[in-house]
């Protein structure tokens, strides 16, 4: 790659970096440098791996090695310090022979901000399945039907175990240190001491109702 492709790579946002037919680093974008925290006086001449820790070695390790040995193209995934990367790893060919390699990668939805995501997701689907099991109960109340209202019950607690579980999904997510926006659920009130219908009271609203109708079933 001759130097005026190179001094492109220089404005690329994307951390790119270029290797020899062995795979030996021989540049490293600007992006690279301050992604990864490798200038390129230390990285150049190093194995492109050993730039990476871990999966992400094993990864761009294999990369490299189609790329210079094979002359084929790889699609993969790294990460560093919790962010993560697309990568693609292509080969530099002349006159139909291996150059080298060129890296590009880019930067990535991070997993935590992924949870983040799937969390007010399921914010979503627990507001919508308590306002149906809601109306589930004031139905029962209305049609005198305990045993829709015991179903609907059983379904509230659930949803308040799900909220639960949400919330620590979001206090493990806090605790990385990654800025996390709590979204509270209201929980169903009383859904802990719930019994079915002539059983016990519970603050539910039309509870009372459920209970006369469930003594009237006996």
């Amino acid at each position: 790659m001759n130097e005026f492709k190179l001094s492109l790579l220089t404005y690329l946002d994307a951390p790119v970096m270029v290797g020899d037919p062995e795979g030996l680093v021989t540049y490293l974008n600007p992006a690279f440098e301050r992604c990864f925290g490798v200038d390129s006086e230390t990285g150049v001449g190093l194995p492109m791996a050993a730039l990476f820790e871990g999966g992400a070695r094993e990864a761009m390790l294999t990369a490299v090695m189609d790329a210079c040995r094979l002359g084929s193209t790889s699609r993969f995934r790294v990460r560093h310090e919790r962010a993560g990367y697309g990568a693609v790893s292509s080969p530099i060919t002349v006159g139909g022979r291996s150059v080298g390699v060129v890296i590009l990668l880019t930067p990535s939805v991070s997993e935590d901000e992924r949870c983040l995501g799937l969390q007010r997701e399921l914010a979503d689907t627990i507001r919508r399945h308590r306002s149906c099991f809601e109306g589930l109960m004031a139905q029962s109340r209305d049609t005198g039907a305990p045993g829709c209202g015991a179903m609907a019950l059983e379904g509230l607690r659930a949803l308040d175990r799900m909220e639960e579980i949400r919330r620590e999904l979001l206090s493990l997510l806090a605790s990385t240190k990654q800025p996390a926006t709590i979204d509270p659920i209201p929980a169903s009130p009383g859904t802990s001491e719930i019994k079915p219908p002539g059983a016990v009271a519970h603050s539910h609203r039309g509870s009372d109702d459920l209970r006369d109708s469930g003594k009237g079933t006996r």
